[in-house]
Parts: C-alpha cells; sequence; structure tokens
C-alpha cells in the first residue's frame, strides 16, 4: 500500500510510473512490491499473480485477529488492513488490483 501511494503521489506530480518505480528501487523504498508486484502485474496490466483478493483479505482477517490477541493492534500494516478490506475489487480478481485502483483513485485529479 505504502509503494501504491508513492505511485499515486508521482502521478499526480507528473512522474512518469516507469521513473518513479526506478527512483524508489534505486534507493532504500525497494521492496518485493516495487520490485516484483509493480512492473510486473500492476504497471504492466498483466494481473495474473495466481492470488486473490480474497485470500489477501483472508491473510489480513486472521493476521488483524493474531495481533488483537497479542496487543499489538496499532501497528502501520494493520492501518492499511481497512483499504485492502473495504476495496470494491472482488474476492476473485488478482490481489495486486487493490493497489492499482489506489493508485487511480489517488493519481486522478
Amino acid at each position: 500500500m505504502a509503494a501504491a501511494e508513492v505511485m499515486a503521489f508521482a502521478r499526480r506530480a507528473g512522474v512518469e510510473p516507469a521513473r518513479a518505480l526506478e527512483a524508489m528501487n534505486g534507493a532504500s523504498g525497494r521492496s518485493a512490491a516495487t520490485e516484483v508486484n509493480l512492473p510486473r502485474w500492476i504497471l504492466s496490466g498483466r494481473f495474473d499473480s495466481g492470488f486473490t483478493a480474497g485470500l489477501r483479505r483472508k491473510d489480513l482477517q486472521l493476521t488483524a485477529a493474531l495481533a488483537a490477541e497479542v496487543g499489538l493492534g496499532e501497528g502501520l500494516a494493520l492501518q492499511a488492513a481497512p483499504r485492502w478490506l473495504a476495496s470494491a475489487v472482488p474476492d476473485e480478481a488478482d490481489f495486486n488490483r487493490v493497489p492499482s485502483a489506489l493508485i487511480a483513485e489517488r493519481g486522478d485529479d
């Protein structure tokens, strides 16, 4: 979600997605999301990773329940969870459609 926010910010600032991605991956902001997900499945428009939004939602719900159980309900990952859980992206769609929708939503004027 953080990478999607950065991509939306860059898009709104007039920076081409490929250039923003290059900058993130050349600095401390790189991650599997920026090195794999963004170029392979989101920016390419393929959305065929084989992992669904429904599975991601299930994982987030399990993580939130465990975090609450052990008293760690304030972390950044859990703050992002409601965006995933409330996304209009159908459960059967590729999970990369959720950050893609955020990029589109935040990138438009």
